[in-house]
């Protein structure tokens, strides 16, 4: 079995001094993707976890590490999540984050509704 730390892939950033950061989670049924930006966009860090041995909440978990680890580097204290897919990484990631030292000003879901759209008149039955 793999372990955690071949999971997740991290990208090097450069270290400044941010108030407050924007925490973009996306979470699939296998795979998550963490985005961290500050208030002008600008990418700070982001992290990759993908698992097909439906060991998603392990994989999840080393990801909201790294973001912790890496909004504790640039002076982030305070974060403002936003998640969307159906996977249950993003509970797990947040729960994580804020176990970490994180402070979280506001969680909003994202996640588009399917409404399979309009349905179609049925056609009569002629015996």
């Amino acid at each position: 079995m793999r372990n955690a730390n071949e999971l997740i892939k991290e990208v090097r950033c450069k270290l400044e001094d941010i108030d407050k950061g924007f925490l973009h989670i996306s979470s699939t049924f296998h795979s998550i993707l963490m985005v961290l930006k500050d208030s002008q966009g600008n990418l700070i860090c982001w992290t990759y976890g993908d698992d097909s041995k439906k060991t998603l909440p392990r994989v999840s978990y080393k990801a909201a590490y790294i973001m912790a680890r890496v909004a504790k580097k640039h002076g982030i204290e305070t974060i403002v999540v936003r998640t969307q897919g159906p996977g249950c990484g993003k509970k797990i990631a947040i729960r994580s984050l804020m176990y970490l030292g994180i402070n979280i000003d506001i969680i909003k879901d994202c996640t588009p509704i399917i409404h399979h759209g309009i349905s179609l008149p049925k056609k009569e039955f002629h015996d």
